[in-house]
């Protein structure tokens, strides 16, 4: 008959346990030549309360009965009413020992009969009399080998730097070899081993997710209870595996995700909206490659969107990109009517998503409206392996994370517009306009023409990175950065295949370093301007409704302004702009609050600012058709149709001297 199979928390238990009887019997010793001897006893004390404790979480009730009855006679002896004698000790050596068989029983399947416990217990009682007769020597229980060993993760993490640089070593050597087809083909085995080895450590580093997703019943149940809701917990996909610093890393953000399932999500009364009034979670995980897809969804309201956006003009928060749902994730952001103990403080989903994508990963919603909410955690599988994008900038190689990156456009593609905006840039990709993060301007490396835009997603901007050359794709070890090195446009440091360092980018650090806010949308101008093959014009809707463009070379900056910044004098308008009152050119009525989008334009006469309902596209200007009617350039064809270009200007009243 073979040995058990037995679950992770069981063998944990088992290594554990046994660390603390090899303890528990040499404390034991000490105390007994040293009775006075307070702090051994206190020792011996907290071990076997430990064990005992344990044996709760894995259901072993004969185990933690002995190590009750060993605490009560220890309690005994701390208090001073019994005497550790020389009987005493023995006896607890011998239960000792009996513990220990029983725990090997548990790897083993050979467990001593239950009536062996009596005499030991008995012989706790009365130490002294025949029963508890002390033997010339305590032999100790027969024991077979463990298959499994405790091995800290620090040194794990040795291990696998090591294989990391034997990895290196092997492609430097190839390298020098490549020329030599008996060298090469004795390199073969080499490659193999090596490869075999950096799985190995990997998967040493492996637990199944489960770990993670153990205390979920509890949660769910603990929480609809303060609810007063009726909430089914299903989970799929606890044997995936997952590095054991992810299972840490996940266990607050999962939390609050649960949390706020049951909270906002699952209705009070749900026989109103036609559904079970016992509501559903559902839990699971997959993987996929190198990285770990959780799904969390419920069956409850979903996300009510234009409440949302009620509550976000109302804070002054602008809309983020795509679907508004997203606005959950901005800080300080709550729809609960009333601050509670599971949410309402608006303190919650910013730092999940901050936590997640600290470790390389992303969150996202698919929302229902009506019938529920899923959001999805996309991880690395470990943290210490990442599959990068390399891309070259400013005549040196980075490594971008695959997961912050949506995609790769050419510039100069049919779908593609990179151009000149003020004294920034622009890109606009399939009609979408994005914000434009230099990586070269931002390290002060030489600028050279890019050739590629690679658009990132993550903390809530999307963005485009242009970049001389987008290379190839590999799996990095990520390493911390020297001391002394850290800046926040980083997130560590790696080693290619062919030996070349490499800094892995921060995508949130260089999104923060080019002044893109979470939701943002549009450029700031943190680039110089380069030369335009082709004049363009931006695209907008004006406050009227009507669709006009100006020349893009006008426009200095589009931006988010609150409508609190705007103030009408009369006929004038103005607003406030970094400390400075500008005009406006308002052509309809402002909204009521929230944020306005702005063209702050330059013109000959000075800034002006500009505001309007939105802006649509940057287009080519192949040809103007001139008009007489003052403050129009003319007209230009925009998908067929003829669209003004208007000629700004600082309203007649209030020229001055730019």
């Amino acid at each position: 008959m073979g040995a058990p199979e037995i679950d992770e928390l069981t063998q944990e238990f088992v290594a554990e346990t046994r660390e603390m009887l090899e303890g528990v019997g040499s404390h034991l010793l000490a105390w007994e030549g040293n009775p006075d001897d307070r702090a051994t006893i206190d020792a011996v004390f907290r071990l076997v309360h430990t064990i005992k404790g344990s044996c709760g979480f894995v259901d072993q009730p004969r185990i933690g009965g002995l190590a009750h009855a060993a605490e009560e006679i220890l309690a005994a002896a701390r208090d001073g009413t019994r005497t550790p004698d020389r009987c005493l000790v023995n006896a607890m050596l011998r239960l000792i020992d009996h513990i220990a068989q029983l725990v090997e029983g548990i790897e083993t399947g050979v467990i001593p009969d239950l009536a062996t416990d009596e005499p030991l217990l008995a012989a706790l009682d009365g130490a002294g009399s025949d029963e508890a007769s002390i033997p010339e020597k305590v032999v100790a229980a027969p024991s077979t080998a463990s298959s499994t060993i405790r091995v800290p993760v620090v040194l794990l993490e040795t291990i696998m730097a090591q294989v990391s640089d034997l990895v290196l070593a092997r492609n430097d050597l190839a390298r020098r070899v490549r020329d030599d087809a008996e060298y090469t083909a004795s390199l073969t085995p080499l490659t193999n081993v090596v490869g075999e080895l950096r799985d190995s450590i990997g998967r040493a580093r492996l637990q199944p997710i489960e770990r993670l997703f153990r205390g979920l019943p509890r949660l769910v149940r603990d929480t609809a209870a303060s609810l007063r809701k009726d909430v089914d917990l299903i989970i799929e996909g606890d044997d995936v595996e997952i590095d054991r610093e992810m299972v840490e890393a996940l266990k607050d953000p999962l939390t609050h995700i649960v949390r706020n399932s049951i909270d906002h999500g699952v209705e009070i009364d749900r026989s109103k909206v036609g559904k079970l009034q016992r509501a559903t979670l559902h839990v699971a995980a997959r993987q996929s490659g190198n990285q770990v897809t959780i799904a969390i969804s419920d069956d409850g309201r979903g996300i009510d969107v234009t409440r949302l956006i009620e509550k976000a003009s109302v804070l002054n928060i602008a809309p983020p990109l795509g679907d508004a749902a997203n606005l959950i994730f901005e800080p300080g952001f709550s729809t609960a009517a009333q601050v509670s103990d599971v949410s309402g403080r608006g303190v919650g989903m910013d730092v999940v998503r901050s936590n997640i994508e600290g470790i390389g990963g992303s969150v996202s919603l698919d929302n229902r409206p009506g019938q529920g909410l899923t959001v999805l955690i996309r991880v690395p599988l470990t943290l210490s392996i990442l599959t990068c994008l390399i891309v070259r900038a400013g005549g040196q190689r980075f490594a971008i994370p695959r997961a912050a990156i949506d995609k790769v456009v050419a510039i100069g593609s049919s779908s593609v517009r990179y151009e000149a905006i003020g004294d920034s840039h622009i890109a606009s990709v399939r009609g979408t306009l994005l914000s434009v993060a230099p990586l070269a301007t931002l390290l002060r490396l030489p600028e050279q023409t890019p050739t590629r835009l690679v658009i990132i997603e993550t903390g809530g901007a999307r963005f485009a990175l242009p970049v001389d050359a987008a290379l190839e794709h590999e799996e990095l070890v990520a390493r911390p950065l020297a001391p002394g090195a850290a800046s926040r446009l980083f997130a560590g440091q790696s080693l290619s295949d062919d030996g070349q360092p490499l800094l892995l980018l921060d995508a949130l650090g260089v999104a923060a370093a080019a002044g893109i806010a979470r939701g943002e949308r549009r450029t700031a101008a943190v680039l110089e301007p380069m030369a335009v093959r082709r004049p363009s014009a931006l695209q907008f809707e004006r406050l009227d409704g009507a669709v006009a463009s100006v020349r893009a070379s006008y426009v200095a900056r589009i931006e988010d302004i609150a409508r609190a910044s705007f103030i009408a004098v009369g006929d004038e308008n103005f607003v406030t702009i970094d400390g400075a009152m500008i005009p406006a050119i308002v052509e309809g009525a402002l909204p009521d609050n929230g944020m306005v989008v702005t063209l702050r334009i330059n013109t000959p006469d000075g800034p002006v600012a500009w505001p309007v309902a939105a802006v649509r596209d940057l287009v080519p200007i192949d040809s103007v058709t001139r008009v007489a009617t003052l403050g129009y350039e003319g007209l230009i064809l925009i998908d067929g149709q003829g669209v003004p270009l208007l000629e700004p200007a600082v309203p007649t009243n209030r020229r001055f001297a730019a």
